[in-house]
């Protein structure tokens, strides 16, 4: 089992884990990396409040931050990992850099995804059309439903 380092990211009171070779590979299995190597790589498993989330160690993370440490090493402290690519369900590495909270809301106000004149996507149903894994739609769930109870 992999240890855990004292490297706390801002707001989450959640320590960075150093994972196993085995934990690595499995967290890889869980995304679709058959694309180009510039385009998102998505996240295929758990996705809470539009980002994709991953157990390690028994404790739950976001799989973007997880992406970079695997890559780039512990995150250092009172910093966020930032999409270059705005798809909160990337874990490309490419598409990942560090910043601090400030920074992160300063892309988003400049990317026109954040302000007053913004309105977010319906609750719910922005990560079911990015993760193309669901096989019916929630519309095509509701219909499914009617027919069931006739």
């Amino acid at each position: 089992m992999g240890t855990t380092l004292a490297i706390r990211g801002p707001n989450s009171g959640i320590e960075t884990p150093i994972l196993t070779d085995r934990q690595i590979k499995r967290f890889w299995e869980k995304v679709n990396r058959n694309v180009p190597p510039d385009e998102c790589w998505i996240w295929e498993s758990c996705v809470h409040k539009g980002y994709g989330r991953v157990n390690v160690n028994y404790k739950n993370h976001k799989a973007n931050r997880i992406a970079f440490t695997i890559v780039n090493g512990p995150l250092p402290p009172n910093k966020v990992v930032a999409h270059s690519c705005d798809n909160p369900i990337c874990v490309n590495p490419s598409h990942l850099f560090l910043t601090d909270q400030r920074g992160n809301m300063q892309d988003a106000i400049r990317k026109g995804r954040f302000g007053p004149n913004v309105t977010p996507p319906p609750s719910g149903d922005h990560h079911w059309m990015r993760r193309n894994k669901s096989k019916i739609t929630r519309n095509g769930a509701g219909q499914f439903v009617k027919k069931e109870r006739e």
